[in-house]
């Protein structure tokens, strides 16, 4: 499928390359308790395989400390050196995290400064389309699609198993034999053909858009400051003051909502007040 590139979105460069790229890791830490970047940055978090093409050109694999990687890293100092091109990814702040504090931080690889990045999955949000890749590629009925069977194994590969037995019960273990270990090089590459025929298929971001997403990676990877000893006291006073807030509010709405955490009831009860669009 050759398709020409675009322009880059945010300040008009025209692109002369797009690296599209994916990486699996594993952690002990769970990437939807802790987040991105604490997942990223746990000392336990390993990046296991990296897929990456160069625009329309074969997918590559390779492996972090492995002589396979050499490529990939000039690919990414080309890239990090050069404002036309630009890196894409399916939740690129997932993988720029991964860069960052463990292929860079650990390997030396080089990073690519944000405003060259590209994401699908924003791209995709954009359109109004759904954020999850395996569902964006059904609706547009892209010609390629996730591997489902390899996205069990992945999940299944991502976190520690239990204790075999025999095995030390305080122990860490993996699914890390052979077999799954080049399943998963099977895996990871299917998802780049996927992302890069999406990067093809979507409208891009517009500049202002693009622009607001390279400020909100910048903010996420920065952080903010919070006042937390000030946060908690007004958790607390939040939470003595919520039987008496839902006694009130039952009383008001006769008993339909009783609970300020009723969403749905306080929207249903509103409504039949009157108040539309609740």
């Amino acid at each position: 499928m050759n398709m020409p590139l675009r322009v880059a979105n945010q300040i008009d460069v025209p692109v002369s390359h797009v690296v599209h790229r994916d990486a699996e890791s594993r952690s002990k830490v769970s990437l939807l308790k802790v987040g991105a970047a604490r997942y990223a940055s746990h000392p336990s978090t390993e990046v296991l395989c990296v897929a990456y093409a160069i625009d329309h050109g074969p997918v590559r694999i390779c492996h972090p400390g492995d002589p396979d990687s050499a490529e990939f890293r000039e690919v990414m100092a080309k890239a990090a050196a050069n404002p036309n091109w630009c890196v894409s990814a399916h939740n690129d702040p997932f993988e720029t995290a991964l860069e960052e504090h463990v292929l860079h931080a650990r390997f030396g690889w080089p990073t690519v400064p944000i405003q060259q990045h590209r994401c699908t999955m924003a791209m995709a949000l954009a359109a109004g389309l759904p954020a999850r890749l395996a569902a964006v590629a059904d609706a547009l009925e892209l010609v390629n699609r996730k591997d489902a069977a390899g996205e069990r194994l992945m999940h299944q590969m991502s976190k520690p198993r239990k204790p075999r037995k025999g095995e030390d019960p305080a122990g860490t273990y993996w699914f890390e034999d052979p077999e799954r270990l080049q399943r998963l090089d099977v895996y990871c590459p299917q998802d780049v053909e996927v992302e890069r025929e999406l990067y093809y298929r979507l409208p891009p971001l517009s500049a202002a858009e693009q622009a607001l997403w390279v400020l909100s990676c910048r903010i996420n990877a920065r952080g903010f400051c919070v006042d937390r000893e000030f946060a908690e006291a007004a958790r607390r006073i939040a939470q003595a003051l919520a039987p008496e807030i839902d006694a009130e509010l039952a009383e008001i709405t006769g008993g339909a909502v009783t609970g300020i955490n009723q969403i749905k009831r306080m929207q249903d009860w509103l409504q039949s007040q009157g108040v539309f669009g609740a």
